[in-house]
């Protein structure tokens, strides 16, 4: 009698080096089988393993796709420029391609806290003026601004950043800023009541999250304290 092999043996599944192995990886990719699904309890095993894998692949993998699929060019250029602290040649660039998306946003904004560490002030301020514009923000100027007054340097320098900023965005984290600026400066009227304002700020409406409002006024509030007045 003659031996048959059995069915399976000639199937393409088997034909194919690895055909297990990648069926099991891309069914632990899209079966909910991460850790907040089936598997969510299993240490070792093919359950573990495929919760590994599920996790990896949506927590990483994305990341690498949104890398993949950012803008080349011009931009990754300009973002490479923030990246070496390059910020004369990074502004004149965006300057002229203006800002794809999210991540040119955040490059400029990295930009500017490693200038604020390096130190070199005067050409931060440049930098803080410019890229804010680019951003239509007043954000990098608050940061220096926050900067200059909580380690006790250039207090005009700082009050004239804050006045900008607020100029461009009055919301509740660059108005704290100011208050702070004017405290330095010794003019300690003008900021008990730009602190005032800050605690009057409503909950929503001023594009600020409840987190950062809640900062913004529990700063505004210890201010307050010190130039001696109680808040709620």
């Amino acid at each position: 009698m003659r031996y048959r092999r059995p069915w399976f043996r000639n199937s393409l599944f088997f034909a194919v080096p690895g055909a297990a192995l990648v069926t099991f990886v891309l069914a632990a990719i899209v079966l909910p089988v991460g850790s907040l699904g089936l598997g969510s309890e299993a240490r070792d095993g093919l359950a573990g393993w495929a919760r590994d894998l599920h996790d990896g692949f949506w927590r990483y993998g994305r990341q690498v796709v949104v890398h993949l699929s950012a803008p080349t060019g011009a931009h990754a250029q300009a973002r490479l420029r923030c990246l070496r602290g390059e910020a004369e040649e990074a502004l004149a660039l965006y300057q002229r391609i203006g800002l794809a998306g999210p991540a040119d946003r955040e490059a400029l904004w990295q930009l500017g806290a490693q200038l604020i560490v390096m130190g070199d002030y005067d050409r931060c301020e440049r930098y803080v003026r410019a890229a804010d514009r680019l951003l239509d923000s007043g954000g990098l100027r608050n940061n220096l601004a926050w900067h200059y007054v909580q380690t006790g340097q250039r207090t005009q320098q700082a009050l004239d950043l804050a006045l900008s900023s607020v100029a461009d965005s009055r919301q509740p984290t660059n108005v704290d800023t100011l208050a702070w600026a004017y405290h330095r400066d010794g003019q300690l009227a003008v900021a008990r009541n730009v602190a005032r304002e800050v605690l009057a700020f409503p909950a929503t409406g001023y594009g600020c999250s409840a987190y950062e409002l809640g900062k913004a006024q529990e700063s505004s509030r210890k201010l307050l304290a010190l130039l001696g007045e109680r808040t709620r």
